[in-house]
């Protein structure tokens, strides 16, 4: 799980953002309302999204200008979608990978590696592959 968290207030300042606050969250993740817990800002750019926001377990989203909702704690912006890429970017993290070659992987004898190439858990690379220089795979590729 993320480690990262933030406050509404917080996050609406990241976005230049309008909080209208129903009630107190801290925030661990972003995702579609239909996918949110209680610890979820929901990200509600479009109709359906917003119309999900009726059944989600979310006490907070991310939506439009002028979409005000009595249940739920909203952060308005104008642009929502520059919003969005904003939040993902402050709730990225990169993921974990092996060094080297994990001991499940099966490397063709044939399938030419470059330099400092790490191959995750369970990856196969065939005959004929050619994998480059620093190239990362993680897990089950």
């Amino acid at each position: 799980m993320n480690g990262k968290q933030f406050k509404l207030e917080e996050l609406s300042q990241l976005v230049g953002g309008i909080l209208t606050k129903v009630s107190d969250a801290l925030i661990n993740k972003v995702a579609q309302p239909v996918l949110a817990d209680e610890n979820t800002l929901a990200l509600a750019l479009g109709e359906k999204e917003i119309e999900d926001l009726a059944s989600t377990k979310a006490k907070c989203a991310l939506v439009p200008l002028g979409v005000n909702l009595p249940n739920i704690s909203t952060i308005e912006v104008e642009r929502p979608r520059l919003a969005m890429m904003t939040l993902l970017n402050v709730f990225y993290e990169a993921p974990d990978y092996t060094e080297g070659i994990h001991p499940t992987a099966v490397v063709h004898p044939e399938a030419k590696l470059g330099k400092n190439v790490s191959i995750g858990p369970n990856v196969v690379i065939s005959r004929g592959a050619q994998i480059g220089d620093n190239t990362k795979l993680l897990a089950n590729i």
